[in-house]
């Protein structure tokens, strides 16, 4: 549906409301980097439209399109791609819609979409549309198969059930499901796990942009989000109004090179030493909080005494059941996202050094049990096990990968040695792309430089203890864009824009008004910890 003209007067409004905002003047339009004519005859000719075939929420449309399996086949298979749009009753004025990704790869965009309110401040709202687009094979999006039953794919996953490997048995067994699913999606789901680079979802995301009639592309995009915003960034920078990036990747680090294939992607993009960083932050602030902090040893003492335990052996808690050290990491990295981490690890640590220490009484142990159950329980909710096959089909596709399955492990061991048990939970991860198993290739996935220089700044987010993005990402983005601002905001968690009014604020005018902060603009953290 194509959006309705501004009057003449409407313009000269916006335009006047823009000058006094203080919007930054727009670079020197020669410099602008130009959409290739590649891209232009991929994208522009492709016919197509969007059925919207239900409002499935409030003021919300749900649809379809298709869209080329190979745009260099235009006329040939074709892929079902689904999205939503919301519409805030309360519209002002329309400047657009801003295009929103999630990460992963692979999160559900609709499922954000229909709850926009709550993500998204009044404010943007007025003038925004928000499109959420379910990139091709993933959840709604026609999903990729690469088993043809669900028993074969339980069977065949089986052993990727921990990522935290302690002992032979297990790590056999995890190579082994790696190179199911590796196979599997080489075979029975080539097809279509060959054609989901992230430059496949940038194309579609511009037909989409065009079909529906929005002259620029505005773009949100978190974490893996941040990938494909650069992806689309350099493959069309003309076409930008404006992109903010939250939870940075370096570009470069996940597709990766000859010089780096044999580190594992997920170890690459520094996740492993982002999490070690942000525990021993938090447990750093936890020392110097004293008697506020619930760990009467030395925090990092305590975290390592507790994971040494759960190593040798796995213990019972009251209220929580049996407790794994791979449950142990996995769960301190769930914790590890949220604003608050410092608080909720260190309560945590605190009641499992009783209950794992040999001298406690039992009335200590089943009071320790007490404080913590909960909280267990609460991150067991918030931690998924479940191996989704569309995930690997984005990132081994995308990148470039070591053939063997001996080199993962030992780049895993190697990570252990600078970020201590987060190696293992981040390297084993990433063991499906070994390309000895994983054939299946994009031969459209990008490849050229990100060097763009983009029609307006792109604003790259960090947060300074992030513990799978490395605020150091965001803060060289000039390496891999050009035209860039960064900004920080000084807390934990991962990601910005939902833990921080500030940042928000400051995206929020971005989007708006096309204010562009200082570089270097740091938010203060509105969420200290150990306070009480």
């Amino acid at each position: 549906m194509a959006l309705r003209k501004l009057s003449r007067l409407v313009v000269a409004a916006l335009v006047s409301i823009a000058l006094l905002v203080g919007v930054a003047p727009t670079p020197a339009q020669a410099a602008v980097t130009k959409t290739s004519s590649a891209e232009k005859k991929r994208v522009d000719k492709v016919k197509t439209k969007v059925t919207w075939t239900s409002t499935c929420a409030a003021n919300t449309k749900c649809g379809k399109i298709t869209l080329p399996l190979d745009y260099d086949k235009p006329k040939g298979t074709k892929v079902t791609v689904k999205l939503a749009r919301y519409r805030s009753p309360s519209q002002v004025t329309r400047l657009g819609a801003i295009f929103v990704n999630f990460g992963g790869p692979g999160s559900a965009a609709i499922a954000y979409v229909k709850s926009a309110p709550a993500y998204f401040s009044a404010d943007i709202l007025k003038y925004f549309d928000i499109i959420g687009v379910d990139p091709r094979g993933t959840n709604t999006s026609a999903k990729v198969k690469c088993y043809s039953t669900t028993a074969k794919q339980t069977k065949g996953l089986a052993g990727m059930t921990g990522v935290a490997i302690p002992t032979s048995a297990q790590v056999s067994a995890y190579k082994a499901s790696a190179k199911s699913l590796a196979k599997a999606c080489s075979s029975t789901g080539k097809s279509k796990a060959s054609a989901m680079s992230t430059a496949e979802v940038a194309r579609d995301m511009d037909v989409i942009r065009r079909v529906l009639g929005y002259s620029k592309m505005n773009y949100l995009g978190f974490s893996y989000g941040t990938y494909l915003g650069q992806v689309y960034a350099s493959m069309f920078p003309d076409r930008i109004r404006t992109m903010a990036l939250d939870g940075f990747i370096n570009p470069v680090s996940w597709r990766g090179t000859s010089s780096t294939k044999n580190t594992p992607i997920t170890l690459r993009i520094g996740a492993a030493t982002g999490s070690w960083n942000a525990l021993v932050a938090g447990l750093n602030a936890c020392k110097a909080a004293g008697s506020k902090c619930p760990i009467k040893q030395d925090p990092l003492w305590a975290f390592q005494t507790v994971a040494a335990r759960l190593q040798a052996r796995t213990y019972y808690v009251a209220g929580f059941g049996n407790l794994t050290y791979s449950q142990f990491i996995s769960y301190t990295v769930t914790n590890l996202r949220y604003y608050d981490s410092p608080e909720r690890i260190a309560k945590i640590v605190a009641g499992l050094l009783v209950v794992t220490d040999p001298a406690s009484s039992a009335s200590q142990i089943s009071s320790a049990a007490a404080t913590i159950a909960q909280p267990l329980q609460t991150v067991r909710l918030a931690t998924s096990t479940t191996v989704d096959p569309a995930y690997y089909a984005v990132m081994c596709t995308d990148s470039t990968n070591a053939k063997n399955q001996s080199t993962y492990v030992n780049a895993i061991a190697l990570a252990n040695n600078s970020a201590p048990h987060f190696g293992s939970y981040w390297g084993w991860q990433a063991m499906p792309c070994a390309t000895a198993y994983w054939t299946a290739k994009d031969e459209d996935r990008y490849t050229k430089a990100f060097a763009a220089k983009t029609a307006y700044p792109v604003l790259a987010i960090g947060t300074t203890y992030d513990p799978v993005t490395p605020v150091s990402g965001a803060r060289n983005v000039t390496a891999t864009l050009t035209n860039a601002v960064f900004v920080e905001n000084n807390g934990y968690g991962h990601l910005s824009y939902f833990n921080s009014t500030c940042i928000r604020n400051k995206v929020n005018a971005y989007f708006i008004s096309r204010t562009l902060p200082s570089w270097g603009t740091t938010c203060s953290n509105e969420h200290p910890v150990f306070t009480k």
